[in-house]
């Protein structure tokens, strides 16, 4: 199985069947400009009753909805938040639902949830190899009825919002939700999928680019949660981005060693925001010496000039695309002003 896993996450990222990851971690976390300022006191509170607290779920609310936009460049892309238990899930439900109300925002974010209402449900390994857990809820299984009644409010926002009729009165109906949901976040419907455990195991989505983590993930685990965000889909996608409130930098990084060879991080992860800061800079540098106006573009001598003009922007754009899903992006640190790259850009697609 080891070699298997070996192969899983660099080769396959070398072979280009799969993308990076960008992994970022958010604690005590300061922006540039200091009116936006978060802290999130995540940097070694292991204390369930800070990590639970209402500050701080809060927080993490506001931040998704702060950044969801440009993390999955919308409408794009999708996301999924996973979290520690079904108690907690219940808050940051009811957080989502009631901030989006307090001030609507103009396109709401669609979330759904799903999770096991199994009274052992939290038994499974919290931080290692997740059970790929069945949606059948299995018939000896002890009910945990006020995780059920939750589940029941929460598919009835479901219904409301997609004109469905599911339910957990039988072990159908419950199962065709899964599927439902499996569906619709394929399709783009569903901005953020609220889970425990379904879901972070087996689960395809190629729309899905971004995964926030509020749970304690490790090795197995960790790596196959972050997987759900890296499957390849278009030349926007440039990456599975991955947002921890809390600090899983150590598990991350002896992850990618478990399953790797100890050269492996800059094969697995993004490098950071500056390294692509300097490359966009270096490859403006470079346009320039090909076109040094927008103008210019229009009387390149020949096909090979043209190519040449084509194969850097192309560059550029690729590296922008990177740039633009960090939280720290600042368009004043790039060397190419906004609008002139806008006019390379429409030059380029014109040839």
């Amino acid at each position: 199985g080891e070699c298997l896993h070996k192969y899983v996450i660099v080769d396959a990222i070398k072979d280009e069947n799969v993308l990076r990851f960008a992994v970022e971690y958010v604690g005590k976390y300061h922006y540039k400009d200091s009116a936006n300022r978060l802290d999130i006191e995540v940097e070694d509170t292991d204390t369930k009753e800070l990590l639970d607290s209402p500050q701080r779920l809060e927080k993490i609310v506001d931040y998704i909805l702060a950044h969801h936009t440009h993390k999955t460049k919308a409408p794009d892309f999708t996301a999924m938040f996973c979290v520690s238990s079904i108690d907690t899930l219940t808050k940051y439900y009811a957080l989502f639902k009631q901030k989006q109300a307090q001030n609507p925002p103009l396109h709401p974010l669609k979330i759904a949830t799903i999770f096991s209402y199994a009274a052992n449900e939290e038994s499974t390994q919290a931080n290692g190899l997740i059970a790929e857990e069945s949606p059948d809820i299995p018939s000896g299984a002890r009910i945990n009825q006020n995780s059920r009644d939750k589940l029941d409010e929460y598919i009835a926002d479901y219904n409301a919002l997609f004109g469905t009729n599911y339910s957990t009165n039988d072990s159908q109906s419950f199962y065709n939700y899964y599927q439902d949901i499996a569906k619709r976040v394929r399709n783009g419907e569903i901005d953020i999928l609220l889970v425990v455990n379904m879901f972070l195991t087996g689960f395809d989505s190629p729309r899905l680019n971004t995964l926030f983590v509020d749970k304690n993930l490790k090795f197995h685990g960790l790596v196959q949660a972050f997987s759900r965000t890296n499957r390849i889909l278009n030349e926007k996608k440039s990456q599975g981005n991955i947002v921890c409130f809390r600090n899983l930098k150590a598990a991350t990084d002896e992850a990618i060693a478990l399953f790797s060879n100890k050269d492996a991080q800059e094969t697995v992860l993004l490098a950071p925001y500056e390294d692509y800061v300097q490359q966009f800079n270096k490859a403006t540098e470079e346009l320039l010496a090909i076109v040094p106006t927008v103008k210019s573009v229009d009387t390149l001598p020949d096909e090979n000039a043209e190519l040449a003009f084509v194969t850097k922007f192309r560059e550029l754009l690729r590296i922008k695309n990177i740039l633009t899903t960090f939280a720290d992006f600042d368009e004043a640190d790039l060397a190419l002003e906004p609008q002139k790259f806008e006019d390379y850009k429409s030059k380029y697609l014109d040839i």
